[in-house]
């Protein structure tokens, strides 16, 4: 996280290159503690770099499609599957992640509906899904269990 502070730092106070190697070469980071250890550029170009691959990673492709009223049209994308691979590996989102959904209640009781895990469409598509998968598996077993 101290990385990504710094890293914005540079970045919103537009320090240049030279500046930043100047703050790494003036020893105004400790190394001895966790949090500054944790940086893992050491110069301006090694911080450029990152930048770089925050934009670049994953590779964007380019395709075209055509619509009833115009043909050709180009547009950007990125491979969803190693898009997800990169945001998943991300430090800075990793205490913001939500992998299940859960029911979020306001003083009174009433069901508070704040992102899209907090709605029923997440519960219908993970939770009773589970449960719809387990009945099948169930099934399965009684099914095989009689004909044995």
């Amino acid at each position: 996280m101290y990385e990504y502070k710094l890293a914005r730092f540079f970045h919103q106070s537009k320090t240049t290159l030279k500046q930043i190697d100047d703050f790494f070469k003036s020893n105004l980071l400790p190394a001895d503690l966790p949090e500054t250890a944790s940086v893992h550029f050491k110069s301006g170009l090694t911080w450029r770099n990152k930048m770089r691959d925050l934009v670049d990673l994953p590779i964007w492709h380019y395709g075209t499609v055509d619509f009833y009223l115009q043909q050709g049209c180009g547009f950007y994308y990125r491979d969803i599957q190693s898009t997800l691979e990169y945001l998943l590996q991300q430090r800075t989102f990793a205490e913001h992640l939500v992998y299940e959904p859960l029911w979020e209640f306001d003083g009174d009781g009433n069901c508070v509906y704040t992102d899209i895990h907090t709605g029923d469409w997440w519960w219908q598509t993970q939770v009773y899904a589970r449960v719809f998968m387990c009945y099948l598996n169930q099934a399965t077993l009684l099914r095989t269990q009689r004909i044995c």
